[in-house]
């Protein structure tokens, strides 16, 4: 279980890390860009999830929505036409944000693994992501989960 929290006080390198994440810099770019090196990089990642109340293991899009959903950052302005999803779309996208476990993450949506990969490759379609962690920024970008989940709120 996590529960994301707005006190988390970062050092600026894990400020400017987490701030690469939230843009969809992938953590080996991060490094070379801010020139650390990757080890360096995925120790202020391990850093930033027990900061957040995120599970050691939790995958990125789960971190950057928990970074996200903080208040410290701010997702890039969104691109495109503003999205028209049904609901059932907008309850994946919360289930994705909250669960690196694709079984648990089904189960939460009600949706069979198959149905949940096939409604995410879907959404990744409908928002140009090439992957999870670009889809939830692009769902924090068009504030499609800011109001489904909420700081403080527990999450897996």
């Amino acid at each position: 279980m996590t529960t994301t929290g707005t006190s988390a006080h970062l050092s600026p390198t894990q400020r400017r890390v987490a701030l690469h994440l939230v843009w969809g810099i992938r953590p080996d770019d991060i490094a070379g860009r801010l020139h650390l090196k990757p080890e360096t990089v995925q120790r202020h990642i391990r850093s930033l999830r027990a900061l957040l109340g995120c599970p050691p293991r939790a995958l990125l899009h789960v971190l950057v929505h928990a970074l996200l959903t903080s208040g410290q950052f701010q997702p890039p302005a969104p691109q495109g036409n503003a999205p028209d999803l049904p609901e059932q779309d907008i309850e994946v996208l919360c289930v994705l944000a909250r669960h690196s476990n694709r079984k648990e993450a089904a189960c939460a949506a009600g949706l069979t693994p198959g149905a949940l990969e096939r409604r995410i490759r879907t959404l990744k379609a409908v928002a140009c992501a090439q992957d999870e962690t670009g889809l939830i920024i692009w769902a924090h970008s068009w504030t499609l989960l800011n109001a489904a989940t909420a700081p403080g709120e527990t999450n897996r």
